[in-house]
């Protein structure tokens, strides 16, 4: 406790506004001395309820140890089962079940079972057995349909947290097999967004950006710059809205992710029940202290992934390469033109494609999990709002000034 506090009651008035000021603001709950005395005014003022039990609970049963008690999983419904059923629902996923199946039967992937499906998607269990050996994948797809803007924005946000120890990563298709998934037309973003197209999040940038002018010290240039940037994105939303649709497109959308041979922490606390169920192999079930402290570890630095992507903020992170100036015709153009061939330019173009290629390649194989950390505090200002806003103070729907994140992640 510190010196410039007098008794314990005082220390729960500062820890009372300490917490308040960490969950509004996102500012370090660690005061110093100097701090304290200033804001004495202000905790001082916080009441406290009196000391003594509160009438309401003077009948209360004194506190005792209980175990935890988990509701039996529900049994979902079996989708390869052949009984008809006469669920909408049920049957479509049934469809979705076979199509996926006949999609993915080539040979070298072998259906194993479906591990999940929810509200937007549905998630199988796959093995890959080609001449990159054997290796276990999950397919997710979409309840909607082949062409599915859920499975693009997953992927987009997966993205972000490439590299990412303690998040599941993506496969990339070609790595089993699979060709490579056509180019789309995305949904644009739907912030007003300043840049035209998302930072890569490889760049080393200390420097912070200036802080948005206010409105009313505008000038005309920067009024029509902003009021631009509008009229554009208003663009892109209709042009995407108004997209030609094909009824069968041949892009489908789905997702390559890892598999996780030990199951989810759910599937752990199953376990456990049956293990200390009645005619199981033991009374109660216990897990050591070490083994809990791990697990909350992986979801911290699952969370520090969310807020600081190590793809962006790892010191050790390989960088890709920088993709060459486009050319005004494609590279298949060139390769059948042989006019455009003639051209120097177009030549040293396809030699660019080819090395940035190769190094690409290079780059997505690179082995190797970054363990996700804290930032040094020039850089914490390029945070990401991926964690959600009941964990992260930072994030809501009143930004906070950039200065007071810097705190966020010291608990």
């Amino acid at each position: 406790m510190s010196d410039a506090l007098a008794n314990y009651h005082e220390f729960c008035q500062l820890g009372s506004l300490a917490f308040a000021e960490y969950r509004q603001k996102g500012r370090s709950p660690h005061w110093n001395d100097r701090v304290i005395k200033a804001t004495r005014s202000r905790w001082r003022a916080i009441r406290l309820p009196r000391r003594g039990q509160i009438p309401q609970f003077r009948d209360v049963v004194p506190f005792a140890q209980r175990f935890y008690n988990v509701r039996p999983p529900v049994d979902q419904p079996n989708l390869e089962s052949m009984i008809p059923t006469n669920d909408p629902q049920l049957q479509n996923m049934r469809e979705i079940l076979t199509r996926v199946k006949s999609f993915f039967s080539d040979g070298v992937f072998k259906y194993k079972k479906v591990l999940g499906y929810g509200g937007l998607g549905m998630a199988l269990h796959f093995q890959y057995d080609g001449i990159r050996g054997k290796r276990d994948v999950v397919a997710k797809v979409s309840l909607r349909g082949w062409e599915a803007d859920d499975i693009r924005k997953e992927e987009r946000v997966t993205r972000k947290v490439f590299r990412a120890a303690h998040c599941i990563q993506m496969i990339r298709p070609r790595s089993v097999g699979r060709p490579e998934l056509e180019d789309y037309t995305s949904m644009p973003p739907k912030d007003d967004s300043s840049s035209e197209s998302e930072s890569s999040g490889e760049e080393s940038i200390d420097e912070q950006p200036a802080a948005p002018v206010p409105r009313a010290y505008r000038s005309a240039a920067q009024i029509k710059e902003r009021q631009d940037r509008y009229n554009a994105r208003i663009r892109r939303w209709n042009e995407w809205k108004d997209r030609p649709k094909d009824n069968a497109p041949s892009r489908k959308d789905y997702l390559l992710l890892e598999y996780a041979e030990g199951g989810s922490l759910e599937n752990l606390i199953e376990k456990l029940i049956d293990w200390a169920s009645p005619g199981g192999p033991a009374a109660f079930a216990t897990i050591p202290n070490t083994v809990l402290w791990q697990i909350w570890l992986c979801l911290v630095r699952a969370c520090v992934a969310m807020k600081y992507p190590p793809r962006k903020f790892h010191p050790h992170r390989p960088k890709p390469p920088r993709r060459p100036p486009g050319s005004t015709h494609t590279e298949e153009e060139i390769k059948n033109s042989p006019e455009l061939r003639k051209d120097p330019q177009n030549i040293k173009y396809l030699f660019d494609m080819a090395h940035y290629r190769a190094r690409q390649s290079t780059y997505d194989n690179a082995e190797g999990d970054l363990i996700e950390d804290i930032p040094p505090e020039s850089k914490r200002w390029r945070a990401k709002n991926l964690v959600h806003f009941d964990i992260d103070p930072s994030n809501g729907r009143n930004p906070l000034p950039v200065d007071t994140r810097k705190h966020a992640y010291r608990l």
